[in-house]
């Protein structure tokens, strides 16, 4: 069986129950949704911050969109990088409205602290997009320092939509990046095979429900 080494988690050990136990005790009123996504198809481009979705890219957040009931969001989350704002608006329905804000958040790619970019880059160069299960038994310091790193500049988040009666966020990041946070979040409860094993395609992500009260987040299931 996989297990992750959690002396790297700081913060958020939630000690959930089982999935369908915890499920049953959360009410519609507790709950956050949280959708989160890879960004989509882009061109290719020498400056990765200048990537920008393709028209296949767009058209398949389009797709994904409607495969998955048209979702509607009252906050869209993302990286600084230009194609998970793009990924956001139209996984949102949102791509043609002038006046939607959205919110980048500098922590769902990589800061450079304390080396960890090189590490993930080279271990990225090795295993490319072959599950997170990879990378943390690669290097799992490094995997853990971005996640703790997203986490905590997230979960304030979380708590001020919440706060507005904002109840439906997505969060549109990167790849091996987005699946290392939703491992996070889940903390010392069971990790679905699903997420570590997973191949995350291009807008394709997981949803969560967010226990408010107890803060604790329950992995519900996959957005193919």
């Amino acid at each position: 069986m996989f297990t992750i080494d959690y002396t790297h988690i700081y913060m958020y050990n939630w000690n959930q129950s089982s999935h369908s136990d915890y499920t049953r005790k959360l009410s519609r009123k507790e709950c956050m949704k949280i959708a989160f996504l890879r960004h989509s198809l882009t061109l290719l481009a020498d400056d990765d911050s200048s990537r920008v979705l393709s028209p296949e890219g767009i058209e398949l957040a389009r797709q994904k969109r409607a495969a998955n009931g048209n979702p509607e969001f009252d906050v869209i989350v993302h990286s600084r990088k230009i194609r998970t704002r793009q990924t956001g608006l139209i996984y949102a329905g949102k791509e043609d409205d002038p006046n939607v804000k959205t919110y980048a958040v500098p922590q769902l790619w990589m800061l450079d602290y304390y080396g960890s970019t090189r590490v993930i880059d080279a271990a990225y160069d090795r295993f490319g997009n072959s599950g997170v299960r990879s990378y943390f038994d690669h290097c799992s310091e490094a995997m853990y320092e971005f996640a703790n790193g997203a986490t905590d500049a997230l979960i304030p988040r979380f708590m001020h939509y919440s706060e507005r009666g904002m109840k439906n966020v997505l969060v549109v990041g990167h790849a091996i990046l987005t699946q290392a946070i939703c491992v996070n979040l889940i903390g010392d409860g069971p990790l679905p095979a699903d997420l570590l094993d997973d191949v995350l395609g291009e807008c394709e992500g997981y949803e969560f429900a967010f226990d408010i009260n107890h803060y604790k987040f329950e992995f519900v299931g996959l957005l193919k």
